[in-house]
């Protein structure tokens, strides 16, 4: 581990704790902050933004598909490999930050709630639908959910209606945007990896080289760290206030639910949380190991508190829950839902209160990117 500096990163307030930047403070053993950035860099971050533009591009081939042979075949292929490619992207949330966050790929990527009145005109209009025309429409008309109205514009939720997607989808116009729409999500979710990439921007080396003369984003590890954690803190932000509390009316202002025609709201949050899990503990030398080294009980606490979040979202589903979660918030019973809410707060508030200090972070709430 390289030796300590006393100068903090701007992105970084003093550490609560008293540790300069990169430091231990005294009774803490030392913990290699280096093998910590570089291992959830190579085990989890440049692995899940692979795997989500490998399951991005296998939407765009399956949509390719359905445009060329519609059927009740392709149709059901090209819907799942939207699941599929939804949840990788979703997954990344929880280190979506760097160049990702610096391009605005998570708005471009996933953005809700989905404007079908501009998609609509925009099927309707006569200019060529290529990729400069997609690269130029507002977030609301593209992305993985502008691409879900297409799939699951007409489902009846008792076996989709197949007939009555796969008749829209006739319109040569209209598949031509969906196979467009493919096209964008397979390129912006690429060019974040890319940015990563050792073999493209290599923000990798950033990243794990944070702490080195001349790194004008992280001017040490710990910071680095501190970015690391606060984009885990946002990720579960966003998942409690935008996807749980807004459909119940928790939050100030009354929000859709995020997946209506595939209800597929709640498998999104939940692959949001898997990539927090990723993030926390894949790593032999990530983030748990750091502050199993300072605080066991704590560590312990943190997991327990991971696990407890995901059977709190598991609950959303249907079963237990009567009906599934984008008809269920329209009802008056949201238990279920108020006891996610509140379990999602409970993890954020120990991220962001006794994890950060015991880790000597100051956690910096942002709007999630996801």
């Amino acid at each position: 581990m390289r030796a300590c500096s006393s100068t903090l990163a701007l992105f970084v307030i003093a550490a609560s704790l008293g540790q300069t930047a990169g430091c231990d403070a005294p009774g803490y053993p030392p913990f290699d902050r280096e093998a910590l950035l570089r291992e959830t860099t190579e085990m989890v971050i440049l692995p899940g933004f692979a795997d989500a533009a490998t399951r991005a591009g296998a939407l765009h081939t399956a949509a390719s598909a359905l445009c060329a042979s519609p059927s009740n075949a392709t149709l059901t292929s090209t819907r799942s490999a939207w699941i599929e490619a939804m949840r990788a992207w979703h997954r990344t949330s929880a280190y979506q930050f760097g160049p990702v966050r610096d391009m605005n790929l998570g708005p471009e990527v996933a953005s809700w709630p989905t404007d079908t009145i501009a998609i609509e005109t925009n099927i309707a209009a006569t200019g060529t639908i290529d990729a400069h025309y997609v690269d130029a429409l507002g977030s609301g008309s593209k992305g993985i959910y502008a691409l879900e109205y297409l799939l699951f514009a007409y489902p009846s939720f008792a076996g989709a209606d197949d007939a009555r997607t796969l008749a829209a989808l006739g319109d040569a116009r209209r598949c031509a945007y969906t196979v467009a729409l493919a096209d964008h999500v397979e390129r912006t979710t690429a060019r974040a990896g890319t940015a990563w990439a050792t073999t493209g921007g290599n923000f990798a080396a950033t990243f794990i080289g944070a702490g080195n003369g001349g790194n004008a984003t992280y001017s040490s590890q710990q910071a680095a760290a501190n970015a690391l954690v606060s984009q885990i803190q946002a990720a579960v932000d966003t998942t409690k206030a935008r996807r749980v509390g807004a459909p119940l009316g928790r939050t100030v202002a009354t929000g859709a639910v995020e997946s209506p025609y595939a209800r597929a709201s709640v498998a999104s949050m939940e692959a949001s949380m898997d990539g927090v899990h990723d993030a926390w503990s894949l790593a032999p030398h990530g983030l748990e190991a750091f502050l199993r080294s300072r605080n066991a009980t704590l560590a312990d606490t943190m997991l327990a508190e991971l696990a407890s979040t995901s059977a709190a979202l598991a609950a959303l589903e249907a079963p237990p829950l009567a009906t599934p979660w984008e008809s269920y918030v329209a009802g008056t019973d949201h238990a279920t839902g108020n006891a996610a809410y509140a379990q999602l707060g409970m993890l954020e508030a120990t991220i962001a209160g006794d994890v950060a200090a015991t880790l000597g972070l100051s956690v910096v709430s942002i709007a999630d990117g996801d």
